[in-house]
């Protein structure tokens, strides 16, 4: 089964809770299109797992997370490093909104751009 990651987000410092939810989906979808894996192959499992969620997320996050092999501690550090901000990044993104102006001669489409970009 292929599993479809255009609409995945990369995770930054804003983005952790949505960016969590998606990758459990996607990584559900995953599990469910595999079978069952023997020790070795749970080892390669593994690693194939950690190098996909590394793959959406940003690359101030990817120096965190790199030496990472093991899904279970590679998840714990992403937890450590943006779970505990959840009130940091709501405020953050609530500022975002709160600051965002139409400018005057700009285009409707452009504005509604720079709307979604707070999100994503």
């Amino acid at each position: 089964m292929k599993v479809n990651t255009n609409r995945m987000v990369s995770l930054n410092v804003t983005n952790y809770h949505l960016w969590e939810e998606k990758m459990k989906d996607l990584l559900f979808v995953k599990k469910n299109a595999s079978s069952f894996l023997c020790y070795s192959e749970a080892i390669i499992h593994h690693q194939q797992v950690c190098d996909f969620i590394r793959h959406f997320v940003d690359d101030n996050v990817y120096n965190h997370i790199v030496s990472k092999t093991h899904v279970r501690t590679l998840w714990e550090k992403i937890e450590s490093l943006y779970a505990s901000n959840y009130g940091n990044n709501k405020l953050f993104l609530l500022n975002s909104i709160v600051n965002l102006k139409f400018k005057e001669g700009a285009s409707l489409s452009n504005h509604l751009n720079e709307f979604q970009e707070i999100f994503y």
